[in-house]
């Protein structure tokens, strides 16, 4: 109740837990701070309704409730760096976060949460090639094609018509007929 003292008013309050603590700290300290009447009526707001978990449900079985707070949220500096930086500062990046989320599933359901599908297809792409990464997941190493496959293409005017695009001889045998049989 200091820091809410120290800040004034609500606002200010809130920016600052906002500005120094993850989303999923924030979410810990609701959960760890819930049945404290007095701190809600000091902050002005409602006690927050938090779910029980192992419930007996009406029919007799029990029910494990998910309180759906994440194990590990990354900051948006470190998603900044891991969208917008060099291969070497996002793999520093990776490996800080790696071992700042205490476990690979908290760290890759961090990740799952905070990026885009696409963002998260664009990393493992380019980390493909780099077993230190894989091996730090657990993760099988993807197989990707080794080079860059460039596709040429000529106009029409440039093959015979009587010629494969490959220039390889066309194989037109017929089927159902012997090769060596003459029509």
């Amino acid at each position: 109740m200091e820091l809410y003292a120290d800040a004034g008013d609500f606002d200010a309050f809130a920016s600052g837990l906002a500005a120094s603590l993850t989303a999923a700290e924030i979410d810990v300290l609701i959960a760890d701070l819930a049945a404290e009447e007095d701190l809600w009526a000091t902050l002005g707001m409602d006690m927050p309704v938090m779910p029980v978990a192992n419930v007996e449900s009406p029919a007799g079985t029990e029910s494990n409730i998910s309180m759906n707070i994440p194990d590990f949220v990354p900051r948006d500096e470190d998603l900044s760096v891991i969208r917008t930086a060099d291969k070497e500062t996002k793999k520093d990046a990776i490996f800080d976060l790696l071992d700042e989320s205490g476990t690979v599933d908290a760290f890759l359901s961090g990740l799952a949460g905070s990026l885009e599908p696409e963002e998260i297809s664009s990393l493992a792409f380019e980390f493909a090639d780099d077993a230190d990464i894989w091996d730090a997941l657990g993760i099988p190493q993807p197989q990707l094609p080794l080079e860059q496959v460039d596709v040429e293409t000529s106009s029409e005017e440039d093959i015979p018509f009587d010629s494969s695009v490959d220039g390889a001889e066309p194989d037109l045998g017929l089927i159902g007929l012997d090769p060596t049989t003459s029509v």
